[in-house]
């Protein structure tokens, strides 16, 4: 009898390690998944065959390329709009966004730069990496940068049907609502990629879809000088700068950010959040002034 209880006992045990096991196994896997698919790229399906007429004095250049992502969708009855910059020509302000994250390793060094200079970023979080660490979703809201929503495993949007689409963000909302206690209002869609129906479908949630008008490329291992001429040569006012803080070696945009500042700084630039470049929601929701407790 004592025999039996113990075989018992021990066939516990191992059931039990090897469901722990597997589950951790199974999370890293499907975050390496995601560093599999975070390499930015345009295909030839998100290339625009037509622009209006005064786009190439209105759009920066590294855009020109990309499919309905700077202008309003307005085929297929879609009144919904893409933002990709603040109408406000004047002012010189600008907005950091980093996409991807958050993960334990770039992300805390991206923070301490934006900490270190007391600037406010906004960061578009993968929902799969935000519930392998929730933690650093609450550092960013508490130290006053916001969040929007990056899809919970960022796929190819274009690639899905509708329920799969609205299952990726809800998802992703229901996590970063838990752990923060809000709702945010901003989206951005993978590898900047949308269609009319696409767009229309995340509207209909309640978003509005970020898109960006300074590409640094610091995913493609990037160097340091020419991540400067990007932000250099695509500047403007009212600009948003796309960076990364979460798959990949992203070494180069550590090492840059503290540069993209400095140079914005001397030529008279402030850096602000999305949401108020662009005079728009930054959650469906109030945000609680407290500091966020652990779950």
């Amino acid at each position: 009898m004592k025999l039996l209880k113990k075989t018992i006992i021990i066939v516990i045990i191992l059931v039990a390690s090897i469901l722990i096991t597997w589950k951790f196994v199974y999370k890293n896997n499907e975050i390496s998944k995601i560093s599999s698919k975070d390499k930015y790229h345009i295909t030839d399906q998100n290339k625009v065959k037509s622009l209006p007429s005064k786009a190439s004095k209105d759009i920066p250049h590294s855009i020109l390329g990309l499919e309905c992502l700077t202008r309003p969708i307005i085929n297929n009855g879609s009144s919904a709009r893409v933002l990709y910059c603040s109408p406000n020509k004047t002012l010189k302000k600008v907005a950091l966004t980093f996409d991807d994250g958050p993960d334990t390793y770039y992300t805390p060094q991206i923070l301490e730069i934006l900490k270190r200079n007391d600037i406010k970023a906004t960061f578009f979080i993968v929902g799969l990496r935000a519930q392998a660490h929730p933690e650093m979703v609450r550092r960013m809201v508490n130290e006053g940068h916001s969040i929007g929503n990056h899809t919970w495993d960022h796929p190819l949007l274009s690639k899905l049907p509708p329920d799969r689409v609205k299952e990726q963000v809800q998802k992703t909302e229901q996590l970063l609502y838990k752990i923060t206690g809000f709702n945010t209002a901003m989206f951005r869609p993978p590898y900047g990629s949308t269609t009319s129906q696409v767009t229309n479908e995340i509207s209909s949630l309640g978003y509005k879809m970020i898109d960006w008008s300074i590409d640094t490329r610091d995913w493609d291992k990037t160097p340091v000088p020419q991540i400067m001429n990007y932000v250099s040569t695509e500047l403007y006012p009212g600009g948003i700068i796309l960076q990364h803080c979460a798959g990949g070696d992203l070494s180069n945009t550590v090492k840059a950010l503290p540069q993209i500042i400095s140079s914005l700084k001397s030529k008279g630039y402030s850096f602000v959040l999305v949401q108020d470049l662009l005079d728009i929601p930054g959650s469906k929701s109030k945000i609680c002034n407290t500091i966020l407790s652990n779950p």
